[in-house]
């Protein structure tokens, strides 16, 4: 089965692709004893991650921290890096329920409100079911792909309720 071979990254939602990491250009985080991250907690509730050694050399990250800054009521991912060439930064999120675009920088997700800085919704898309061994759906349902672009050299997502 290819969930335990050498291929399990080329499946979607195992590889960068399935995970809210960043791709800068096209160079997404690697897998492999090489690519590391760490973690730091600040305080309860402010969390960093250097993620500066989590890409390829080719995807010219020279520092990349992301800040997790969350109470009971909002969530803030704070991402700030610099690339040795500027290049656009695709972030894909996913969320069960459907999104609802307010506006540019303004997203609906259930009972939840995304605000985006530094980025913009590119597209939505219907992903594929993951079903379980017994043939229920994983999450309860499908996943949305929401797919954000930006330029620069940060961007901040803020959950509310």
């Amino acid at each position: 089965q290819k969930h335990f071979s050498r291929e399990r990254y080329s499946i979607w939602y195992l590889g960068a692709a399935g995970h809210n990491a960043p791709v800068f250009g096209e160079y997404g985080q690697e897998e492999d004893w090489d690519y590391t991250a760490s973690l730091n907690v600040i305080q309860p509730g402010l969390i960093q991650c250097d993620l500066s050694n989590a890409y390829p050399e080719k995807a010219g990250v020279k520092h990349f921290l992301r800040t997790l800054d969350f109470n009971s009521d909002r969530v803030i991912i704070s991402d700030e890096f610099e690339l040795k060439e500027s290049l656009p930064v695709n972030i894909t999120l996913f969320s069960v329920p459907k999104p609802e675009i307010l506006s540019g920088n303004r997203v609906r997700l259930g009972n939840v409100i995304m605000i985006l800085d530094g980025l913009s919704v590119k597209e939505t898309a219907e992903m594929p079911e993951l079903k379980l061994r017994f043939g229920e759906l994983l999450w309860g349902g499908s996943l949305t792909a929401i797919r954000l672009t930006g330029t620069g050299s940060g961007y901040r997502l803020m959950f509310q309720k």
